[in-house]
């Protein structure tokens, strides 16, 4: 593959391929599946991190498309569970690359305008499902916060297989847990 043909959108691909193939994410890998000298692919991304910002905004671009679709027509508490597991299922899915994501360096994820947007675009899309639920803006960013750690603690514990036990299934136990977590919203609003 020349210059001429390479873009963002394919490294960033092939590096997506990679992840998948649990192999490592270097320009020397990249410019070996690309069909390029790993030299050319810095016309592109200054280095890893820059790539791996990259592969984050990407990433989280597709969890916001999947929302989009998935709750159309749907509000209130259907909708959280809906949000919830949308975006745990896709983690789950993509265990590889939502490990690569999750290791994003912690200052890149404000320094860096794709990314921020990205990831904000579905945060945001958690804080208008809940802001009807919850009146109280301090009480919102806890149960937000709530919701998005059993998101990402769904997607570690069954990436890495720590849910297995057959008493319960995970996706089962998942969704109790958001129905607690939404249960407890509506104790705390009736107080």
């Amino acid at each position: 593959m020349t210059s001429r043909t390479l873009s963002n959108e394919k490294i960033i691909e092939t590096t997506l391929i990679l992840l998948r193939e649990q192999k490592p994410v270097t320009f020397s890998n990249l410019g070996k599946r690309l069909g390029t000298r790993s030299q050319s692919l810095y016309n592109y991304f200054s280095g890893t991190t820059e790539l791996k910002a990259a592969v984050t905004a990407d990433y989280y671009s597709r969890i916001f498309a999947k929302l989009q679709t998935n709750l159309m027509g749907v509000a209130g508490e259907e909708a959280v569970v809906i949000f919830a597991k949308t975006y745990a299922d896709h983690g789950i899915e993509d265990f590889f690359v939502t490990q690569y994501v999750m290791s994003l360096p912690k200052g890149k994820f404000h320094e860096d305008k794709q990314v921020e947007e990205a990831i904000e675009s579905v945060y945001h899309t958690l804080q208008r499902l809940l802001r009807p639920m919850v009146k109280d803006e301090k009480r919102l960013m806890i149960v937000e916060r709530m919701i998005r750690n059993l998101i990402l603690g769904e997607i570690i514990h069954i990436g890495t297989g720590r849910f297995n036990n057959p008493l319960v299934d995970p996706n089962e136990s998942f969704e109790e847990m958001l129905k607690i977590a939404i249960a407890s919203i509506d104790e705390k609003n009736e107080n």
